[in-house]
């Protein structure tokens, strides 16, 4: 089966790599937001507009309204945070069509739990089975969560005040370039395989910005953006095909090149020997 043609507005012109981590102090590669909390680019408005026609198509599949008053009270505050040039409604819909970023409200109960979203960018993985989920339900699937960061998502949303804004990255290598992807990974088309000549094009860097900021003292807003690019965009950022290398080829990376990479692994890996 024949993979999807990329449409160029999907794409990002943003650097990040995501497994460029070797810098990191916290375990969770979590790092302070400086500048901008939200990164609008110039494919904003298409990708506004490809959200309006998801939700219109399937709003139960994209939209999860706040299910307690706290999660509800959350979304107020960030429909306040959110309104700097115009008023945005304090609805998770409206929060969600006004950035290219999805978004996720955390709310305190028994433990952390997610209480309201609008996702229509997943990265394979599907809103109905995550809502009302705690953190280590939400993250089932990802390998070895547990033993690395079980309870440390929840203690870190425990201690962030109100002035602290964080992100951190995750990332993926697939030859899908669809924006929303909002299915699990056994549900996940399989492609044919490119011939190495043919990954630099066919083979995109999905990387996911996300962002934690407190909204009131039950709740957390957890952002989501996706940046996307074919991975020959890597040959022109220094250093960035040497940390890819580094990583599924160096020590270990077998193990992470076969959960990363599928049945992309051998074409993948052997253009990336080829452009050393």
């Amino acid at each position: 089966m024949k993979a999807p043609e990329v449409e160029p507005s999907s794409l990002s012109d943003a650097p990040y790599l995501g497994f460029d981590r070797g810098t990191d102090r916290h375990r969770m590669g979590l790092r302070p937001v400086r500048e901008h909390w939200l990164e609008p680019d110039r494919h904003r408005d298409w990708q506004l507009q490809l959200k309006q026609s998801l939700i219109r198509s399937d709003r139960e599949k994209f939209i999860a309204d706040p299910t307690t008053a706290a999660a509800q009270a959350g979304v107020v505050r960030l429909a306040e945070l959110l309104s700097s040039e115009e008023r945005i409604e304090p609805t998770i819909e409206a929060c969600g069509l006004a950035t290219q970023e999805d978004w996720c409200i955390m709310a305190r109960e028994d433990t952390w739990r997610l209480r309201a979203a609008s996702v229509c960018f997943p990265s394979r993985w599907v809103l109905s089975q995550k809502l009302g989920g705690t953190v280590a339900d939400i993250h089932q699937s990802v390998p070895k969560y547990e033993s690395d960061l079980g309870g440390l998502v929840e203690s870190f949303f425990d201690r962030l005040d109100y002035e602290r804004v964080v992100w951190r990255l995750n990332w993926e290598l697939w030859d899908d370039p669809r924006l929303s992807q909002p299915w699990t990974n056994e549900q996940a088309e399989v492609f044919d395989s490119p011939p190495a000549t043919l990954v630099p094009e066919r083979v995109f860097l999905r990387v996911e910005r996300q962002t934690m900021r407190r909204l009131t003292d039950e709740t957390i807003a957890f952002s989501i953006r996706v940046h996307q690019r074919p991975l020959g965009d890597l040959v022109k950022q220094s250093g960035a095909l040497a940390h890819l290398r580094s990583v599924l080829l160096g020590d270990g990376g077998s193990v992470l090149a076969a959960e990363k990479l599928g049945h992309l692994q051998v074409p993948v890996l052997e253009w990336l020997a080829a452009t050393e």
